[in-house]
């Protein structure tokens, strides 16, 4: 199989074509939205769990053989725009672990500062 001229013609057009924004789905943060039924210790290990695969997802990133990837490409300018590409999904993972961890200790020092974690009453 081969691309035809056609096809090359179209992917050079959409390659400048400014993207649009991601969109946000994000379905941690549409159960955080209901979660006020759950105690803190509920909550805390679903925020947890997140943290977890963002911390595996991290670890991925930043593994020897990804980086070795990189001297894959044809030329330094390829090289470049493929280690732009890995930086984002380092800084944007980084972004959600900090965002989650932040989120437990808040939960915790809210339960330390009622004096008991909620009961799972949503009060």
């Amino acid at each position: 199989y081969r691309i035809s001229e056609a096809g090359l013609v179209e992917l050079r057009r959409w390659m400048a074509t400014p993207p649009a924004l991601p969109p946000v789905h994000h379905t941690l943060l549409l159960q955080l939205a209901f979660a006020a039924p759950l105690s803190d210790a509920e909550v805390v290990a679903l925020v947890d769990g997140y943290a977890e695969q963002l911390r595996a997802k991290l670890a991925l990133y930043r593994s020897e053989p990804i980086h070795q990837n990189l001297e894959s490409a044809r030329d330094a300018r390829e090289r470049l725009l493929w280690k732009a590409t890995l930086d984002n999904g380092i800084a944007t993972y980084e972004a959600e672990l900090r965002w989650a961890e932040d989120l437990i200790r808040s939960i915790r020092n809210l339960a330390a500062d009622d004096g008991a974690a909620h009961d799972g009453d949503g009060r």
